[in-house]
């Protein structure tokens, strides 16, 4: 059971003003599997954020918001994976996507970490496998460089930052098969911590900080029903890793079978963008603490898709949400 202050804290979420982005992604077209569109998400449901569309469509890509400066990096491409990168500055008028200085290896479905005033582009994967260097953005020089290495062969993970220097790194297909492995990356003395496994392995799948915790859902996995069954589906578990007791407990499994999909606390609830499950999907739903399920938003988002960022944007849209 979760806490008593959990679940208050998930009835107010109404009177708050947070939001996210929902930024490009995968669509059903097989000339234009891509698309370049932004919309919000925040108190009232779905908004028009009034941020211009990418510069050029994109899947499978990292974005994240340093200070007030939003980076769209990477990506999956015709010709493989991507380096290039944009910026733009939320305290320039009018809005407007520029160049960034690109990667330094191209890559897709990587992880975009902010601690701090640091960016970090993490892992991800090419035509040929998965990518094991960690890059960090040099300022004062107004470049990427390489910073150092994940352990062995990683894809289709999730990270989050982790204090002021850490990036847990949840899940994902590695050498052992089992999709459960969950470490914790020290930045300042570039060391790994192993953290408990997940409960359910699982790849291409989403994380979130919630309530001091983070919480995996979705993704790929074993047929539960059947776990003698050889092949992986979409699923829609979900389960909360406690911070202090270093364990793993599962909770109420989402409404949809997702992967690739948006999950973010947004105003102190849970909550599950789109993504993929054999079909494109346009649904969002919520974790209802106070009754421990898992409700539909009466809107959609106006176009399916799956494989696109979702860039937590606080209060900056307070004014346009409702």
């Amino acid at each position: 059971m979760l806490s008593k202050a959990l679940i208050i804290s998930s009835l107010i979420w109404c009177v708050s003003s947070e939001s996210v982005l929902i930024i490009g992604g995968e669509v059903d077209s097989i000339l234009h599997p891509s698309t370049a569109q932004i919309e919000g998400y925040g108190a009232c449901g779905l908004f028009n954020p009034g941020v211009p569309d990418l510069p050029h469509t994109d899947r499978e890509f990292g974005a994240a918001r340093v200070n007030n400066l939003l980076v769209s990096c990477g990506g999956y491409g015709i010709f493989g994976a991507v380096k290039k990168c944009y910026a733009l500055d939320l305290d320039v008028q009018p809005l407007a996507w520029t160049d960034f200085p690109e990667l330094e290896i191209g890559r897709h479905n990587l992880g975009m970490i902010v601690l701090g005033d640091d960016i970090f582009a993490f892992g991800g994967s090419t035509i040929v496998g998965s990518v094991r260097s960690i890059e960090k953005f040099n300022w004062e020089e107004y470049k990427w460089e390489q910073f150092s290495e994940i352990q062995g062969f990683r894809e289709d993970f999730c990270a989050l930052p982790w204090g002021g220097d850490s990036v847990a790194v949840i899940g994902g297909y590695d050498s052992s098969g089992r999709q459960r492995r969950c470490e914790l990356f020290n930045t300042t003395d570039l060391t790994w911590t192993v953290l408990s496994p997940l409960n359910l392995g699982r790849g291409q799948h989403a994380c979130t900080w919630f309530q001091g915790n983070i919480v995996a859902a979705g993704g790929w996995s074993i047929n539960e029903d059947n776990p003698d069954d050889i092949g992986q589906l979409p699923v829609k578990s979900v389960e909360i890793y406690d911070v202090e007791k270093d364990t793993w407990t599962k909770i109420e499994d989402m409404r949809h079978r997702r992967t690739m999909f948006g999950f973010s606390e947004v105003n102190g609830v849970l909550t599950a963008i789109a993504g993929w499950e054999g079909l494109y999907l346009d649904s969002v739903e919520r974790y209802n603490m106070e009754t421990q399920v898992w409700e539909y938003d009466e809107e959609y988002l106006t176009v399916k898709k799956s494989a696109f960022a979702t860039v937590h944007m606080g209060d900056y849209f307070k004014d346009l949400e409702c």
